[in-house]
């Protein structure tokens, strides 16, 4: 550790924000209209399909066969009967993000597993949101999908020293010891950019406290924090394929058979 602090420079004088890609203007206006308490079939559908790839993507895993669709699934509209509006939605808006995560090829591996832990974080997020019913579901998965965007802005201010960190990053007080080393800490910068990207105050609050001991299961942060780690239990060790759309349907399926088999813990 030692090492690392005298290798790391000082944190630089400018926002680390600053140095992350911003979130799509689609996926930021799909995540608006999916809190909305009656979310428009129409507009979720023009939003998707203004984006050609990644409405692409989004077919992708809608015909993926873990899904179980004996037909072709050959449009969006069609995709939102069959799949539901709010799971096309965050589809989208994670493969959205996923524009987010790219980076130096140098570190692609592990830009790829930030980005395959925070997807997994998202899909369990959901699923208890749902559960708890206490916590929008959409914002649950959005927030799930940004809480590490900070590890990111870290790796662009030097790799050479945040990537070899990543390996052995401590269980106990993680952002303490970041503040330490580095200046900064992921949640606090993850806290940063999501204001900077106008999304709603709890968002910001969840991302800046999913590191919390003891959270609350009823709220936006105690989903977000809980998940962070069942989602390193259902989901990691799963790497070496590339998160594309097959992966999203299979983070889907394994996380649902996980939670079912714990899902009383969870039950008001």
């Amino acid at each position: 550790m030692n090492k690392l602090r005298m290798q790391f420079p000082q944190t630089k004088k400018k926002d680390e924000v600053d140095s992350l890609k911003p979130l799509s203007t689609m996926a930021i206006r799909l995540a608006n209209e999916c809190q909305s308490s009656e979310p428009s079939m129409n507009k979720v559908i023009e939003l998707i399909e203004s984006d050609p790839a990644i409405a692409a993507r989004v077919l992708g895993a809608a015909n993926s066969p873990l899904y179980g669709y004996s037909r072709k699934v050959e449009s969006i509209p069609r995709a939102a009967i069959v799949l539901g509006l709010r799971t096309i939605s965050n589809m989208a808006i994670s493969f959205s993000a996923g524009e987010v995560f790219k980076g130096s090829e140098a570190h692609k591996a592990t830009r790829q597993s930030i980005l395959e832990h925070s997807v997994g974080c998202a899909v369990v997020g959901r699923i208890l949101a749902r559960a708890t019913g206490n916590t929008d579901a959409s914002g649950a998965f959005l927030t799930g999908i940004l809480h590490d965007i900070g590890k990111l802005a870290l790796i662009d201010l030097d790799a050479d020293a945040y990537v070899p960190y990543l390996e052995k990053m401590p269980t106990e007080e993680p952002l303490t010891t970041e503040d330490t080393l580095f200046g900064a800490n992921h949640a606090d910068i993850g806290k940063r950019y999501v204001t900077k990207m106008h999304m709603p105050p709890h968002f910001s609050t969840a991302i800046a406290e999913h590191h919390i001991a003891s959270p609350e299961i009823g709220q936006l942060t105690g989903i977000v924090a809980i998940s962070n780690q069942l989602s390193k239990i259902w989901l990691e060790g799963r790497t070496g394929i590339a998160f594309d759309s097959g992966r999203y349907a299979q983070f889907e399926q394994q996380a649902l058979e996980s939670f079912e088999a714990v899902k009383c813990n969870f039950q008001n």
